[in-house]
């Protein structure tokens, strides 16, 4: 994939990032870092992504950063 995916990636996460945070203004602290918070998740799966493309898919980089955090989500407290 390489510097491409990195950079198409790249500009459409910038490009959401953007865009959310505008509609996000009026939003408390806690839910813009919390939208921070996964946003650079997602960064995290596209740099892997995009320097290590022969070693794993796409999916099983999501299914290793979001799953922990989704279980703990819908863990009852």
């Amino acid at each position: 994939m390489g510097v491409y995916f990195l950079s198409g990636m790249g500009l459409l996460l910038l490009a959401n990032f953007i865009f959310e945070w505008r509609i996000r203004s009026r939003t408390s602290i806690r839910e813009k870092r919390v939208f921070v918070f996964i946003w650079s998740l997602a960064w995290l799966v596209v740099l892997l992504v995009s320097e290590f493309p022969q070693r794993t898919t796409p999916r099983q980089w999501i299914d290793f950063i979001y799953k922990p955090l989704l279980l703990w989500l819908k863990h009852p407290s």
